[in-house]
């Protein structure tokens, strides 16, 4: 049932999570889960990055909950605008469906833009927050130069205007830039009705 990837363990995994994760199919859609092992910290979520290439960048991550053991939230990564609209394709309001927008990730394994380097690790850590069976869609914008460009889709059709954005998908909520390294708004956002 499951399948096996290549996983470069040197540029991966954190000093907790040293083995990679185990890999299996979605009952349903038939995508590749990532089950993050067990970690004795508390409030711990592994941040592990499968290399580019070996996996699809619209895989769906399992994310454990603190205590259950059961799947608090799923996932999503998508890498561009197509992407980005097939993982919101069908969603309500009332789905709970939160996005992250951010710029793509370099070669070095971390984001061409300063800001949503830094406020990345601040919404993951609020993650446990988010409402039971909720969804959380990781979107990379595009390399700096296209983000840069005042009539790339993000910006023509979504009116994104800076990176990171935080927004609630089908509400007015959104946290720009510097405000997604207020752990109150974010807490605030994860939380609401």
């Amino acid at each position: 049932r499951g399948e096996s990837y290549n996983w470069n363990s040197s540029s991966a995994l954190c000093a907790l999570h040293p083995a990679p994760p185990t890999v299996s199919l979605h009952p349903d859609l038939g995508e590749p889960l990532l089950h993050p092992l067990p970690c004795p910290q508390e409030n711990c979520y592994p941040r592990v990055r499968p290399p580019r290439q070996s996996l699809s960048p619209s895989l769906t991550w399992c994310t454990p909950a603190l205590q259950s053991g059961m799947p608090r939230f799923t996932e999503v990564k998508a890498r561009g605008y197509k992407e980005y609209l097939k993982a919101v394709e069908g969603r309500k309001k009332e789905d709970a469906v939160f996005v992250l927008f951010c710029g793509d990730t370099t070669d070095e394994g971390v984001s061409w833009c300063p800001d949503c380097v830094k406020a990345e690790p601040v919404i993951r850590g609020e993650l446990e927050h988010l409402p039971e069976g909720s969804t959380f869609i990781h979107c990379e914008v595009g390399e700096r130069a296209y983000w840069k460009d005042s009539n790339n889709e993000f910006k023509k059709y979504m009116k994104l205007s800076g990176v990171p954005t935080l927004l609630k998908y089908g509400t007015p909520q959104k946290l720009v830039e510097e405000e997604c390294l207020k752990v109150d708004l974010i807490r605030m956002m994860f939380s609401e009705d």
